[in-house]
């Protein structure tokens, strides 16, 4: 896993600026309202931060398990010396920094590395396979700007962790271990293909699906801390949807109804707050 300074330049510096920004635009998009000078630096600084750490882990280990885990650590720091932002949640973002990396570079990018390239020429051929890996990035990013798409205002960004309940906390809990977990298990695919040095589609699909239905897990438990902000202080709600004298189908119809219209009051505040 060798890796000159020229490849580090080219290859690492738009993997952190990308990486960092849709972590960001996802999770704290406020740390993005700061001047553009101040934002310039912050990237500046997260790459300069990286980046030695990316090109010693990259040369010192053979296996991809302690340079990613290490990395895991390097995001961490960034997030919270550079972009200040708070302890539990910096733990939370670098995990998912790491996740996305691998996730779209496994969408992309490597079902392809063996059918076009022999382990001996991979190294040689870095900066193509990266393309539509970047590529991948780039339009998750536009997406994520253009659709408006935040978590920022979610109950668990707006309140630090001692104010928050031992549900939110299992919760945060669990959306930390299974990116790790997804990470981890794809780390250990690749290693697999580098040692068979032929692609195993099963192998593949199994860690695809794998991640794919972790990620829909956690927006089931996102979705579900939403629900209780919802009803845990609203009595009136719980009345609508306890006191009805209608039919099963009627009672859907009214719960989908009035649960869209919390919904979209939640969207409309954090939209506000953006």
């Amino acid at each position: 896993m060798d890796m000159n300074i020229i490849d580090l330049l080219i290859l690492g510096t738009p993997e952190i600026i990308l990486t960092v920004l849709v972590i960001l635009l996802l999770f704290k998009r406020d740390t993005l309202k700061n001047s553009k000078g101040k934002i310039i630096m912050n990237f500046m600084m997260s790459c300069c931060i990286i980046l030695p750490q990316i090109y010693i882990t990259r040369n010192y280990f053979n296996n991809l398990l302690p340079h990613s885990v290490i990395t895991i650590i390097f995001y961490i720091i960034v997030l919270k010396a550079v972009w200040k932002i708070e302890t539990w949640q910096s733990i939370l973002l670098g995990i998912w920094c790491v996740f996305f990396i691998v996730f779209t570079e496994m969408v992309s990018s490597y079902p392809i590395i063996f059918d076009l390239f022999t382990l001996e020429t991979f190294n040689e051929n870095r900066l193509f396979l990266t393309i539509p890996t970047r590529l991948l990035q780039i339009l998750i990013c536009i997406a994520i700007f253009k659709g408006n798409f935040t978590l920022s205002n979610h109950v668990f960004f707006k309140k630090s962790w001692n104010v928050l309940t031992i549900s939110n906390k299992v919760t945060i809990i669990f959306l930390s271990i299974i990116p790790l977990i997804c990470t981890l298990f794809y780390i250990f695919y690749l290693d697999k293909l580098f040692n068979l040095s032929s692609l195993n589609l099963k192998l593949y699909f199994l860690t695809l699906l794998f991640i794919i239905a972790a990620l829909i897990l956690q927006n089931r438990t996102r979705n579900y801390e939403s629900f209780k902000e919802i009803f845990k202080n609203d009595i009136e709600i719980i009345k609508k949807l306890t006191y009805s004298n209608r039919n099963d189908k009627e009672k859907l119809e009214l719960y989908k109804k009035i649960i869209d219209e919390e919904l979209h009051k939640l969207e409309n505040e954090e939209k506000k707050t953006i």
